[in-house]
């Protein structure tokens, strides 16, 4: 589904809130801040298919935070793979600071502390996908996200994410969002299971 706030031409029945509700059904977050003020709508559209979900967003400004208290409630088991379109992002988890330009891989632990944001207009591709299902220890994980680049598959994931298209979640059956699921699984696990071995060879 998507959700389109404010701007020329958008549904201005769609309450900022609305957006903020969706956005949190997709995406675990413990604080979300859209900014609403300009032209620009915001747009947050969500699709599932199998055990993996993606939500994009589009905005002029956007703030997120997940706090350890959030976390103490109710993990999620998953992990998030996003890809930067537009705009600077800025993501902090782990003690580490990430500065994430467009077209650039992000992988972000859901069920760990972390901020993001981006100022000045921007959007991101989010798949989750359930860390149960890869063959990784979730402690891999911290190390696994700052050397993402080391992978000999970081162009090919960051072009699948990229290219999935949201407006088909109609159009394919329930077999065939099942088997992007698989595939998409595995993907992510190639990508982490390569730059772990590259790191090794370091």
């Amino acid at each position: 589904m998507a959700v389109i706030v404010g701007g020329p031409g958008c549904d201005r029945s769609a309450e900022p809130a609305t957006a903020r509700g969706v956005f949190r059904r997709n995406s675990p977050v413990s604080a979300i801040d859209f900014d609403t003020s300009g032209a620009n709508p915001v747009c947050v559209e969500a699709w599932s298919f199998g055990s993996v979900s993606m939500i994009r967003t589009a905005v002029s400004e956007i703030r997120l935070a997940r706090s350890p208290r959030d976390i103490s409630h109710g993990p999620t088991g998953t992990l998030g793979l996003a890809v930067q379109e537009r705009g600077i992002g800025r993501f902090e988890q782990f003690g580490l600071a990430h500065v994430v330009h467009p077209g650039e891989l992000l992988l972000a632990d859901l069920d760990a502390p972390y901020t993001f944001h981006w100022a000045g207009g921007g959007s991101s591709r989010c798949v989750r996908i359930p860390v149960a299902a890869l063959e990784i220890p979730h402690t891999e994980l911290a190390r696994a996200a700052g050397t993402l680049h080391l992978s000999p598959l970081y162009d090919l994931a960051r072009g699948h994410i990229g290219t999935l298209d949201i407006g088909r979640a109609g159009e394919i059956s329930r077999a065939a969002g099942e088997a992007l699921s698989t595939a998409t699984i595995a993907l992510a696990e190639a990508v982490l299971g390569t730059t772990r071995r590259r790191r090794s060879r370091g």
